[in-house]
């Protein structure tokens, strides 16, 4: 269950009790849809799609945090921790597209090697990196903003509930 779905959502079952409550998104989904609205700019889809494809690649979901489509804070900690290993990923990719004899995981696969240099070169444009982290700059401002207001005490209805039963 949702809490804004038309049939089957909590607002919908709250008003099949009360035809005069009235739904309002919380502030934490409102300033999800806004920055969610930021991320529908091209340079940063493409940013994060390619944030993506380094942990498809490396297919270490503990390593590399998915950048979750729907809750941009759960994008802030992808984006931390991608910024916190780009330069171990860069090492691991330049690794694999040498392709050396001797090196860890010789010899790779012909798609795994061109795989590899691609990623590599997506990710060192000074276009990808400034974008980057011009996002993840302004994301983790916002970060604290949204834990905090999705705690119980910035909650109205949650503190008028406690007066009732703590009076």
């Amino acid at each position: 269950m949702n809490m804004s779905g038309k049939f089957n959502g909590c607002a919908a079952h709250i008003i099949a009790h009360n035809i005069l409550a009235l739904y309002f998104h919380c502030q934490g989904h409102k300033l999800n849809l806004s920055v969610m609205s930021s991320c529908e700019i091209q340079e940063v889809k493409t940013m994060m799609n390619h944030v993506q494809a380094v942990k498809t690649f490396f297919k270490s979901p503990k390593k590399l945090k998915d950048a979750c489509r729907t809750r941009w804070v759960e994008r802030i900690d992808s984006l931390e921790v991608f910024m916190a290993k780009y330069s171990a990923v860069l090492d691991a990719l330049a690794l694999i597209f040498k392709n050396e004899v001797g090196t860890q995981g010789y010899p790779w696969l012909d798609a795994a090697v061109g795989n590899a240099e691609r990623t590599a070169l997506s990710i060192r444009t000074f276009r990808f990196i400034i974008i980057l982290v011009i996002v993840e700059g302004l994301m983790s401002y916002l970060k604290s903003l949204i834990i905090r207001i999705q705690g119980r005490g910035i909650d109205i209805a949650y503190k008028r509930i406690q007066k009732l039963f703590y009076v």
